[in-house]
């Protein structure tokens, strides 16, 4: 019975350091603070949670399972509390979701469909036009009409 309980703890510690590590990833790479508020409230809750169990399992001593029972309620009742406060002085401070992708990051920009008028939707893109390109070759003219 020790022996699997071991297993679930390390199992525990594992998944959680994982999500830990892929939430501290997600403060870096993702783009604007109401998208990297998402990804670090979840992996806070979830992944510190999941740690603090396998800690529980591999505790040696009850007084340090109450301990590790009162850290869990105490990030489980201030991490979304802390989370939403800060979206919400985010908004009232003007900060605006962002809607396009970064430009400085690397990820291509999915094409949008277009549909035709049987509804059936076309992949790809317009030619982009050259700038270099003269679109028009007329010179607007400055003779006065005769009435």
């Amino acid at each position: 019975m020790g022996d699997i309980i071991s297993i679930i703890a390390i199992v525990s510690l594992c998944v959680g350091s994982i999500g830990l590590f892929f939430g501290g990833l997600g403060l870096l790479r993702l783009g604007d603070v109401y998208q990297r508020m998402h990804g670090a409230g979840i992996i806070d809750t979830g992944g510190a949670g999941l740690v603090l169990f396998g800690l529980l399992l591999a505790s040696p001593d009850w007084t340090v399972s109450v301990r590790l029972v009162l850290i869990g309620l105490l990030l489980a009742l201030t991490s979304p509390t802390a989370t939403h406060a800060i979206a919400r002085a985010a908004h009232f401070a003007g900060v605006k979701p962002q809607l396009t992708p970064d430009p400085s990051s690397k990820a291509p920009v999915p094409k949008k469909a277009r549909t035709t008028k049987t509804g059936a939707a076309k992949t790809g893109a317009k030619k982009p036009v050259s700038p270099t390109k003269k679109t028009s070759t007329k010179k607007p003219s400055t003779k006065k009409k005769a009435d």
